[in-house]
């Protein structure tokens, strides 16, 4: 049995907020840039910190900028849907120190499968899906993210 089959992983399910980027922060002077995600119908918000790619990805997937040629998140989408799998959503399911844990569901034959994936992969994937996927966060994450503050850039320390 997977552990999204397992009755006490649904009912964990149910405590989750969903969330959509509300900006990105790319700084040429960095490695890592910052993608802030807000509650929907809220004002609260919690910022994720992310490779050079990762947010120029997602900041494209945002603004609906297509791609020439499929970047590898369009390759994992365009497989999955291939193999006859349709996305349910994204799931922001854990937190460790500062590093955030995602899921990926598909709906696989009627079978719900998690796949392990980075946060900003997982986004940018459900940025790309039209139309865009649910991303969820769960409650207990989200409210110790709220704790983080915004990273500065290395050019304002």
């Amino acid at each position: 049995m997977s552990r999204f089959n397992d009755p006490r992983r649904r009912d964990s399910l149910t405590q989750t907020l969903e969330i959509a980027p509300s900006r990105v922060a790319v700084c040429e002077y960095s490695a890592t840039q910052t993608v802030f995600f807000r509650e929907l119908n809220g004002r609260r918000e919690f910022p994720l910190t992310v490779g050079l790619f990762e947010a120029t990805t997602i900041d494209r997937a945002c603004r609906r900028v297509p791609s020439p040629r499929p970047l590898t998140h369009e390759l994992v989408a365009q497989t999955v849907e291939a193999l006859g799998g349709s996305f349910v959503d994204v799931l922001i399911d854990r937190l460790e120190g500062r590093v955030f844990y995602a899921k990926i569901r598909i709906n696989q034959n009627g079978k719900i499968v998690l796949l392990d994936a980075r946060p900003s992969d997982a986004v940018a994937i459900a940025l790309s899906r039209r139309p865009p996927l649910k991303i969820l966060i769960s409650r207990s994450v989200f409210e110790q993210a709220l704790e983080f503050p915004a990273p500065i850039p290395p050019r304002f320390r």
